[in-house]
């Protein structure tokens, strides 16, 4: 099956959140603010930016076309 793809860096690291793991995020278009996305890789970062967490989120296509046609 495809999947939606989103990918997301977050200024201040989350060292809580893990590949696997269901969530939702906001300020985007509402489709993709309702999307239960899946974190597909996160990678945390200590660099020069401070601690970040970066994030390839993915909802199934299915659930996506869903949601969007409603």
């Amino acid at each position: 099956k495809g999947a939606a793809q989103f990918s997301i860096t977050l200024a201040r690291g989350r060292a809580d959140l893990y590949p696997g793991m269901h969530l939702t995020v906001s300020g985007f278009k509402p489709e993709i603010d309702t999307q239960d996305w899946i974190i597909a890789r996160a990678e945390h970062v200590i660099g020069d930016n401070g601690f970040t967490t970066k994030m390839e989120l993915e909802a199934k296509i299915s659930d996506w076309i869903a949601e969007t046609e409603q």
